[in-house]
């Protein structure tokens, strides 16, 4: 860093950029990365410092490890931190951390917890929190808890790290239609590829590809390729099953579609054959049936696609539901 030194002192922008161009090749050594890193920010060799922290962001768990790291600066310390590339995990990060914070404690520091604390008060903010293990939350985080500038963040943290976990876990639960991916190669070696979910069409596919006849018809009316896997006709725009909130606030589970009702023609009310009905009778039946028909004919807000095993499946009153 002499070189670096000389060229600052005398203002000779042109070594300067030399010992940049050096450095941003030769600093990305674990054991002394962080040292390099303080000096090129001192003198503000923005390209070797942009190569530095690209080592660090891809060797961060054993720059965490090694001793150069307890010796590191503050401002060292708080530019990892907020570091979004890291390939250490956030416990890792936040234990070394501790660690440093411990490392740089003057012994004969009285209220230590106090000096610790002042220590973390720009880093904690920095730390994600929300992506640790619980296990650590409870049995490392909360230990620490007096690093935190009060109780109320401490649980704030914690809080979020639930909330993210218990949204994790429900995204995990999410049902969905089993995937099958094709490779298709083409005459010279080229490569395609596709995800195919229905089942009915994997099966096709499973039998063509098991099979020692040509793959390819030779001959299509419709353009392009034909595949000699018969997956049949194209079925009827069926109605799909789905969770949805009802025009009374309830969960309810049916089949919808596409298809709305002409509520002019159909009237959903049964007529009693022995009843005479006056004409204000008559028109309050037919408006009710017109505005219940309005209210099946709008698409309902969706909560959930519902897959099913079976086609006989069939949404009555006998249907349960429970958790997985």
């Amino acid at each position: 860093m002499a070189l670096v030194d000389l060229g600052e002192y005398y203002e000779v922008q042109l070594l300067k950029d030399k010992c940049d161009e050096f450095l941003t090749q030769n600093s990305t050594k674990i054991e002394n990365v962080l040292k390099v890193y303080e000096s090129l920010k001192v003198y503000s060799l923005e390209n070797a410092m942009t190569k530095v922290m690209e080592f660090v962001a891809e060797n961060t768990a054993d720059i965490l490890k090694c001793d150069e790291f307890l010796s590191a600066k503050k401002e060292t310390i708080y530019d990892i931190a907020k570091m979004k590339n890291l390939t250490a995990k956030q416990e890792e990060v936040f234990e070394a951390i501790c660690k440093w914070n411990e490392h740089n404690c003057p012994k004969e520091t009285v209220k230590k917890n106090r000096f610790l604390k002042k220590q973390m008060k720009d880093i904690i903010p920095l730390i994600d929190f929300s992506s640790m293990d619980f296990n650590f939350l409870h049995n490392f985080v909360v230990r620490k808890g007096f690093l935190f500038p009060n109780f109320d963040d401490l649980a704030d943290a914690l809080c979020e790290a639930a909330a993210k976990k218990q949204q994790a876990k429900e995204e995990s639960l999410i049902i969905v239609p089993k995937r099958k991916r094709v490779e298709i190669t083409d005459g010279d070696g080229r490569k395609a590829y596709a995800d195919i979910c229905d089942p009915l069409i994997i099966a096709a596919l499973e039998t063509m590809i098991s099979n020692e006849t040509p793959q390819v018809k030779p001959q299509t009316r419709y353009g392009g390729i034909q595949w000699n896997a018969n997956i049949g006709h194209e079925p009827a725009k069926t109605k799909n099953l789905c969770l949805f909130r009802d025009p009374s606030g309830y969960l309810s589970l049916k089949y919808y579609g596409p298809h709305k009702t002409n509520p002019s023609k159909i009237c959903f009310h049964d007529y009693e054959e022995d009843y005479t009905y006056s004409y204000e009778e008559e028109r309050s039946i037919c408006e009710g049936c017109y505005l219940r028909n309005q209210e099946e004919s709008v698409e309902p807000p969706i909560i959930a696609p519902v897959f099913i095993e079976s086609d006989r499946f069939t949404p009555d009153y006998r249907c349960t539901m429970k958790f997985l």
